[in-house]
């Protein structure tokens, strides 16, 4: 388990690299990722108790995303695409991270990973290095939020 472990972090840090790089990911990162993630997390939980808590994390996860997309439109008065403003990539982390959190864990870590995101974001952008690019690496910060609770949860 503990290959596993090291496998899992290198992966996240291979997609932290990769967004904050090109603020794209390759699909492969995502695809291992949630391939050893699961097989770790069935590891700790059982079956029925998984599907369960994926539910409620995927309820809770479709909630936030479609109170973002309501206050999109009623920010522009219009049906907008909702993929200029996330990318598919951090829909997939999110998606990923329904699988390894409980509930309350998981809102937990969602809300303080994305407040971190934005603060990391307005202190970065005032570098010139990361001010070329206008969106947010929610993939890669979110990676090393996890990266963080993983290895701190492994002790």
């Amino acid at each position: 388990m503990f290959w596993l472990k090291l496998i899992v972090i290198f992966l996240l840090l291979c997609i932290a690299y990769e967004d904050f790089k090109d603020r794209m990911v390759k699909l492969v990162y995502y695809i291992l990722f949630v391939f050893f993630l699961l097989f770790l997390r069935f590891d700790t939980i059982s079956g029925s108790e998984f599907l369960i808590v994926f539910v409620m994390n995927l309820t809770y996860l479709l909630l936030l995303l479609s109170m973002s997309l309501l206050v999109l439109y009623l920010r522009y008065k219009k049906i907008t695409n909702p993929f200029l403003y996330i990318g598919v990539g951090d829909l997939i982390l999110l998606f990923t991270f329904c699988l390894w959190f409980d509930t309350l864990n998981f809102v937990l870590f969602n809300t303080i990973s994305l407040v971190i995101a934005l603060l990391t974001h307005i202190l970065l952008n005032r570098f010139h290095f990361y001010s070329k690019h206008t969106t947010i690496p929610l993939a890669g910060i979110q990676s090393l939020c996890f990266s963080i609770v993983f290895i701190m949860d492994a002790y």
